[in-house]
C-alpha cells in the first residue's frame, strides 16, 4: 500500500511541475508579446519609383535640406513613421529609421517631428516622423558616400528637433 501512495505522490509532483512550467511559459509568452517592437513604416512618395536598396550604415541624418552637401542633388523618396504602439528608445528610433530608409533606397533623413515621452526612472520612449531623400550627383541610381558630409550624422541630437 505504501508503494501505491509513493507512486501517487510522484505523479502529483510531476503534474505540479508540468503545470508550473506551463504557467511559466505562458507568462514569458505574454512578456514576449509586450516586448515586440514593430518596424518603422515607410510610405513611398511615388510607388512606381524604385531606388537601389542601401545598407543602414549608408544612411545619414540632416537637420534640414539646407544642410545637404551643395554638390549633390536630392530626390524625395518618402516618409518614415514610428508605429503608434511602439516603445522605442532613442537608439531604436535611429536604427529603425536608418534600416527602413535603406530598404526604400534613401540615404538621407530629416526629422519632421520627434515626440519623446518620459516613462519614469529616466526612461524615455520616442514617436517620430521623418522625410527620406536620395542624395546623388548625376543619377539617383548611383552610390554616394555621405560619411564626409559636413552636416550629416548617424547619431542625431533629437533634442534639436521641434
Amino acid at each position: 500500500m505504501t508503494d501505491q501512495k509513493e507512486k501517487i505522490k510522484k505523479k502529483g509532483s510531476n503534474i505540479l511541475g508540468v503545470l508550473f512550467c506551463a504557467g511559466l511559459a505562458l507568462g514569458w509568452g505574454g512578456c514576449a508579446v509586450g516586448l515586440y517592437q514593430y518596424p518603422a513604416v515607410a510610405q513611398m512618395a511615388d510607388p512606381q519609383a524604385s531606388y537601389p536598396a542601401l545598407q543602414p550604415s549608408e544612411v545619414y541624418f540632416f537637420i534640414s535640406k539646407d544642410a545637404f552637401p551643395k554638390e549633390l542633388q536630392s530626390g524625395f523618396v518618402g516618409t518614415l513613421m514610428s508605429p503608434s504602439n511602439t516603445q522605442w528608445t532613442r537608439k531604436d528610433l535611429i536604427r529603425e529609421f536608418q534600416k527602413k530608409a535603406a530598404e526604400i533606397g534613401a540615404n538621407a533623413i530629416i526629422f519632421d517631428r520627434v515626440q519623446p515621452s518620459n516613462e519614469g526612472f529616466g526612461f524615455q520612449i520616442y514617436q517620430a516622423g521623418a522625410s527620406a531623400y536620395r542624395l546623388f550627383k548625376q543619377s539617383p541610381s548611383e552610390d554616394v558616400d555621405l560619411s564626409s558630409a559636413k552636416y550629416g550624422t548617424q547619431d542625431p541630437d533629437l533634442s534639436l528637433i521641434k
